[in-house]
């Protein structure tokens, strides 16, 4: 059953990646100007580099880091134990990863 559904939102998502439309998203995103290209002295990159280092949002959750420490540990050793029936969680959860360290 989940080969079958597998292959219909991949078939899905390669007839939507094929319109001309798909394309001309990504053009026009390239076109819109990004909060940091407005202009600022060469002298103060160091500093704007600092306040944006130290003003990060992941600063506000570091009550969530031992989350992030002990369930791939736990995940791990359940894909040791269980094999295959955990290794879609393990996806799911890297999955979640990949998302929240490109954003935060």
């Amino acid at each position: 059953m989940d080969g079958v559904k597998g292959k219909t939102v991949e078939a899905k998502l390669e007839r939507s990646t094929r319109k001309w439309w798909f394309f001309l998203i990504f053009i026009v995103i390239q076109f819109i100007p990004s909060y940091t290209s407005k202009t600022a002295d060469v002298a103060d990159i160091g500093i704007i580099t600092g306040e944006i280092l130290s003003r990060g949002i992941v600063y506000s959750l570091s009550v969530i880091y031992p989350v992030f420490k002990i369930v791939p540990i736990l995940l791990l050793i359940l894909i040791v134990l269980l094999k295959n029936r955990v290794t879609r969680i393990f996806a799911g959860y890297v999955a979640l990863t990949y998302v929240l360290f490109a954003f935060l």
